[in-house]
Order: structure tokens, then C-alpha cells, then sequence
């Protein structure tokens, strides 16, 4: 490995590192966000509706914007904008301010992770590529859903919420100056580009601005649906219409090009990337719906702090980075081809989830680590190998444009993953909450129903009746078991999720074949 590649994959794994920090802000501390700004929880979740809108819309402009500037030049703008952003959402601002450098770290964070992948699999030696790959994912994949975790939540209980945004600063500032030193000069072939597509390739405005507000208002409707109660709000159908309108218009601007268009259509007639592409979707919804669950299951259920809470994750980030070195050892020095390790990366996981289906809300770190430890290798395995069979084959000029819907796959899949869980969860808390209660002794239903709606405290001290004091006494415990077992069954629904996503990939798989077919046969 030269000397320019080292730098340039410590530069773009350290900038990673910095966005993994930001993409997982409110996992375990949203609370402490909402008190410190004086806001509401609903007016707290702009700060992540706005940030990954940004993300969704960047990683479909991510190519057009190499395109016009050069990946390098890009790749370097898009680091000072992210640590930039991220330094200046730690200084004392409203929340208006606060959402503003959310969104610019959203959209040079896509922009970044893009040009990064696409530089990385442009640049190495044909040797290195699968560990680079790995070293990368450890922070795009490892980095989000263990350490970061850990460090918000140890940040915001030994010291000020804002300091959170400060603990990417110190990545992401060594990673913009091996950026510069690995990027000094533009390759020739890509300032041929940048002169070909000033003209015709305009990244147009329009389209962005439609593309933008389509963006967030999808992403409000997966993050706000289940508080809202879905399409029974008129604010959630208004903003899916909304939705709906500006990715058509987008969509039909886009169309009507005859040059610069965003994306490519020739990626697509590659059929190793369009099923991967598919299938990032899913590992997403694995892979952030695994994340999202398991913080909530210890805040909510086992009554950890932010600390602990990230603790418990952490076990898993040994696991999960021998995983992606593992996987990337074995493509690198053996035969062993690359799609062959992701059906054992999906057993791993579905292992894993099972078996935390199991666990209760008096489970503890021992209880839980085996399956954490699984779940990282597991995960580990399967998102290596499935970023080189998607993205491995492509040529140097699709290499931006194939990275960047592949993260969007990711992305996507995981804001999908999430809504649905939240959803879930919602209706199995209930649905096991009436269960629980007809296992009570005759006549607390009415002082249970009383005391959820009421102090527990005012409840357990009332003189007037014996069985409203109980009630009362009762109900902390009854949600603590009706959360365990929703959580439960969210556990076994991701272990599922594979039984119901294997069959239609594998169908999709066979259609791209069958196509490929075809066409190599005129």
C-alpha cells in the first residue's frame, strides 16, 4: 500500500468517524436535546428530520456534484463543510440555528461518504481493496451503532449535551488535512470532466430545491408517523402528498434533460449492482432498526442511563470489526468469493435477534453480550461482503454514482427500519399491556386504567381506596413488562425480516439474470 492511498483511506475512515457521531445524535440522549433547547420532543426531531433529509437528497446529487467539481475537490469541501458544521452546532444557538447546521452536515456528510467510496475503490490496488473496504466500514457501519453510541451518552451525563457535537471535531480535523495531502492535484482525466460538464451539466437549482423538499417531507413522515398515528393525521397525509408532488416533479424535470442528468441509467444494466442496491434496503432496515431497538430496550425497559445504555452496545464493536477484517482477509489472501460470506452474515444476525427475543426486563450486560457479540460479527460479515459484490465491478466513471445510491439504499432502509419498529412496538405495548392485566386479580381494571393517567405517587397514597393505592403500585411494573415484551417481539421481527426479504430478492436475482441473459444473448 503507497504512502498517498494510507493517507487517503485514514482521511476518509476519520471524516466517516465524524458523521457517525452526527448520524447518531438523539439514539440515546433526545431528551436531554429537547430540555436544553426549551423545546418539545416533536420540535426536538427537526434536528434529525432536517439532517437526514439533507443526507437522502445529497446522495442522489452526489455524482452530479463530482461530475461538475472533481471527486477530489469535492471530497475536500464537503470535509470542511462537515467539521465546519459540526464544530458550529456546539456553540450556544437556538434551534432554528441548530437545525440549519444539521441540515449542512446531512448534505456533506453524503456528499463525503460518496466521493470517499468512490475514490477508494478508484484508487487501491487491486490487492488492497477488500481491507480497505473494511477499514472503511468501520466507520460507516461499526462505528454508528457501538462506539458512537457510548460516547454520547458518556458526553451528555458527565458533561453539557452540546459537547457532543465536539467529540467529531477532533476526527474529522486530522481527516481534512490528509485529505489535503492525499488530494493535492486533480487526476487529468477528472479535470477533463469538470471542463466537459460546466455547460450542459448545470446541477440544476430547480430540480435540487423540489428534490429537498420532497426529501423532508418523506423524512418527517417516517420519523413523525407513528406520534402522529400515520395517515389518521391530516398532517401526515398533507405532508405524503407534499412528498409525493416534489419527487414526481423532481423526477420529471430530471427526465426532460437530455444532458447532466443526476443519474446514470447505464448503472442500473449492471446486474451485481441492482441487486445489491435491493438488497441494501433491507440490510439497512437490519442494521439501524437493530440499532434503534437496542438503546430503547435499555433506556426504556432496563432503565439504564445514557452511559450504560451505550455500554451495552459497545460489546458488539470487537465482533463487528473482526467481522469486516475477517471478510475482508478472506477476499483479500483466499478464493473465497465475496457473495459467498453474506448468507452467513444474515444467519449470524437472525441468530442473534432470536435470541434477544428471549431476554426480560431484569436482564442484564452477561444476559446480553452473546447475542451482541453475534450480532456484530454477523453484521460485520455481511456488509463487507455485500459492498463488494455491489460496488467492486463498476468503472471508475459510475464508481460516485454506484456508492452513493448504495448508502441511500442503507439510509433509506434504516429510516423504513425504524418507522416500522416504532410502530410496532407501539401496538404490541398495547396489545401486551391487556393481556397483563387480565392476569390481575377482578377489579383493578378501573384503578389500573386510573392510575396511567395519574400521578403513581398521588395514586399510591390516596386514603379513599385500598385497590387505587395498588393500582398505582402495580402500573410502574405492568409497562415495565409490557415494554419487555413488545421489545420482545420487535427482536423476533428483524430475526424475520430475512424470512420474508430472502424469497422476493431471490426472485429479483433470477429476473436480473434472466435479463442478462437475454441481453448477452443479442
Amino acid at each position: 500500500m503507497d504512502r498517498r492511498f494510507a493517507m487517503l483511506l485514514a482521511s476518509v475512515t476519520l471524516l466517516a468517524l465524524t458523521d457517525a457521531i452526527n448520524g447518531t445524535l438523539m439514539m440515546v440522549n433526545r431528551a436531554h436535546f429537547a430540555g436544553g433547547l426549551h423545546a418539545t420532543l416533536d420540535e426536538a426531531a427537526w434536528l434529525n428530520i432536517l439532517y437526514f433529509a439533507a443526507k437522502l437528497a445529497g446522495f442522489v446529487i452526489a455524482a452530479a456534484v463530482a461530475r461538475r467539481f472533481g471527486e477530489a475537490a469535492a471530497l475536500r469541501w464537503s470535509g470542511v463543510l462537515l467539521v465546519a458544521s459540526t464544530a458550529a452546532a456546539s456553540l450556544p444557538l437556538d434551534l432554528a440555528m441548530l437545525s440549519a447546521c444539521r441540515f449542512v452536515q446531512g448534505a456533506s456528510a453524503a456528499l463525503m461518504l460518496a466521493t470517499a467510496q468512490a475514490l477508494l475503490f478508484r484508487d487501491a490496488p487491486p490487492r488492497w481493496m477488500p481491507l480497505s473496504q473494511a477499514v472503511f466500514a468501520l466507520a460507516t457501519v461499526m462505528a454508528p451503532t457501538t462506539l458512537a453510541p457510548l460516547a454520547q451518552g458518556w458526553v451528555t451525563d458527565h458533561g453539557s449535551w452540546r459537547l457532543v457535537f465536539l467529540a467529531g471535531v477532533p476526527f474529522g480535523l486530522p481527516g481534512i488535512g490528509l485529505a489535503l495531502l492525499a488530494l493535492r492535484r486533480e487526476p487529468s482525466h477528472q479535470r477533463g470532466d469538470v471542463e466537459r460538464s460546466a455547460p450542459g451539466h448545470a446541477l440544476d437549482p430547480v430540480g435540487i430545491a423540489l428534490l429537498t423538499v420532497g426529501s423532508i417531507a418523506t423524512a418527517f413522515v417516517l420519523q413523525e408517523g407513528n406520534r402522529h398515528d400515520w395517515l389518521h393525521s391530516p398532517l401526515i397525509v398533507q405532508a405524503a402528498l407534499l412528498a409525493a408532488a416534489a419527487l414526481l416533479l423532481t423526477a420529471w424535470r430530471q427526465l426532460r434533460r437530455d444532458r447532466g442528468r443526476w443519474l446514470q441509467a447505464q448503472l442500473f444494466r449492471d446486474p451485481h449492482f441492482t441487486f445489491g442496491f435491493c438488497v441494501s434496503f433491507v440490510a439497512g432496515f437490519a442494521l439501524f432498526g437493530s440499532a434503534f431497538l437496542l438503546p430503547a430496550f435499555a433506556l426504556n425497559v432496563l432503565r439504564l442511563s445514557p452511559t450504560h445504555a451505550g455500554d451495552l452496545l459497545v460489546s458488539s464493536a470487537a465482533t463487528a470489526s473482526l467481522g469486516l477484517l475477517a471478510g475482508g482477509a478472506l477476499a483479500q489472501y483466499t478464493r473465497v468469493a465475496p457473495f459467498k460470506l453474506i448468507p452467513l452474515g444474515i444467519v449470524l444476525f437472525m441468530l442473534a435477534m432470536g435470541m434477544l427475543s428471549y431476554t426480560t426486563a431484569y436482564s442484564g450486560l452477561p444476559d446480553m453480550t452473546p447475542p451482541l457479540l453475534i450480532r456484530g460479527f454477523g453484521l460485520g460479515l455481511m456488509f463487507l461482503s455485500l459492498t463488494l459484490v455491489t460496488l467492486g465491478g463498476l468503472p471508475a466513471a459510475l464508481a460516485c454514482q454506484g456508492a452513493a445510491l448504495f448508502n441511500f439504499g442503507r439510509q433509506f432502509g434504516g429510516l423504513i427500519g425504524i418507522a416500522f419498529l416504532q410502530t410496532y412496538l407501539h401496538h404490541r405495548h398495547g396489545a401486551a399491556r391487556t393481556a397483563l392485566v387480565q392476569t390481575l386479580p377482578v377489579g383493578l381494571d378501573a384503578p389500573l386504567a386510573a392510575a396511567s393517567m395519574e400521578s403513581p405517587l398521588r395514586q399510591a397514597l390516596s386514603p379513599v381506596d385500598p385497590a387505587v393505592a395498588m393500582a398505582a403500585t402495580l402500573e410502574p411494573l405492568l409497562e415495565r413488562q409490557a415494554g419487555a415484551l413488545a421489545f420482545n417481539a420487535g427482536f423476533l421481527s428483524l430475526a424475520l425480516l430475512f424470512v420474508v426479504a430472502i424469497p422476493v430478492l431471490l426472485a429479483v436475482k433470477a429476473v436480473l439474470a434472466r435479463r442478462a441473459g437475454g441481453t448477452a444473448a443479442h
